[in-house]
């Protein structure tokens, strides 16, 4: 993915997030959160969405909220909290999702919010 697609995807992630009021939060994780170490045209996205209680499942089971939701080829749940998706381009992304309670169980090298 190329550097400007690469953030387009964070705006429109963010905007998307931004719209619905269960949401209460937006952590970029690893090379996402651009702090150590930048991405680069192989990285993926890595993130937390952070939800108001009760919420949390709905998000990680309606993906209708991610960007271009229709050309995603493959949706596996690898944790109680966490996803990762594939997109038709080959484009991954890794996130959980958790309310502010939940949070304290995760750990995280670099991160923005």
């Amino acid at each position: 993915m190329q550097t400007v697609d690469y953030w387009a995807f964070i705006d429109a992630l963010r905007t998307r997030l931004e719209a619905d009021p269960r949401v209460v939060g937006l952590v970029l994780l690893g090379s996402t959160a651009d702090k150590s170490h930048a991405p680069d045209e192989y990285s993926d996205h890595d993130f937390f969405v952070i939800t108001t209680p009760g919420a949390q499942e709905h998000f990680r089971t309606h993906l209708d909220w991610l960007p271009d939701p229709d050309s995603i080829v493959l949706a596996v749940r690898e944790t109680a909290h966490g996803l990762k998706i594939l997109y038709t381009s080959g484009h991954i992304l890794e996130f959980a999702v958790f309310d502010l309670a939940e949070i304290g169980a995760a750990t995280v090298n670099d991160f923005a919010i």
